[in-house]
């Protein structure tokens, strides 16, 4: 949705404004969607729901919670990894066609849609049906953060759909592979939250110290 800085203004004044956070996992999604709640947005978070549809799996594994839920989903070199990746997805497009559907019979209220980094996977009618609803925002990682992400990626697992971005060669140990790929992931993401974003956001201009006041200003100065 392309807006001008009076139409958003506009928007989030008449409680009409819909925001959805694109982005890679750890790159800040979560926490601006809950400082945003402070100012009465409702905040979608797709992890949630995914998880929720999933939790009588992960119960039963004695799992709980999104750290748990990457363990369910596995990385790309272990076995139960296919099949739960595309259960994930699956779900994935169930929870995105239902916030779709709520976004249509919404009456009022400001929301925060909070996607998974995976959420361009789920295909461009939803892509698009997300740009037609909403204000697309995509907080970019810089080159130079490309490690750090890897780092926070292994410390702070979220699950990871990882699609066709992993490969592994001959001789290669399973977590060097994970480590060459990243990157690579990283740069076909990016390529494809560009392609349905209506605006970007470097990361390091997104201040965690910040408001959410602050965050939605500089939301409208790149409009």
């Amino acid at each position: 949705m392309k807006l001008t800085k009076n139409q958003f203004e506009e928007k989030l004044k008449n409680q009409e404004l819909v925001i959805t956070l694109m982005g890679m996992s750890n790159i800040g999604k979560t926490h601006w969607s809950k400082k945003l709640k402070n100012l009465h947005f409702e905040h979608k978070c797709c992890d949630d729901l995914i998880e929720k549809i999933i939790e009588p799996e992960l119960t039963a594994m004695g799992y709980k919670g999104l750290t748990d839920m990457a363990k369910w989903l596995g990385h790309p070199f272990e076995k139960q990894f296919p099949a739960n990746q595309g259960n994930y997805l699956k779900h994935e497009n169930s929870v995105m066609k239902k916030i779709l559907q709520e976004l249509e019979n919404k009456i009022s209220g400001n929301i925060t849609i909070d996607t998974t980094g995976s959420v361009i996977y789920t295909g461009d009618y939803i892509c698009n049906k997300l740009k037609e609803k909403s204000l697309i925002v995509f907080i970019e990682a810089t080159a130079q953060m490309q490690q750090e992400m890897f780092e926070r990626f292994l410390k702070n697992p979220k699950p990871i759909v990882w699609a066709h971005s992993f490969n592994k060669k001959e001789k290669e140990a399973d977590m060097e592979a994970l480590k060459r790929c990243y990157p690579e992931l990283l740069n076909y993401r990016t390529n494809q939250y560009r392609k349905h974003a209506d605006i970007t956001i470097a990361y390091p201009k997104t201040n965690y110290y910040d408001s959410a006041e602050n965050f939605l200003e500089l939301i409208k100065n790149h409009l």
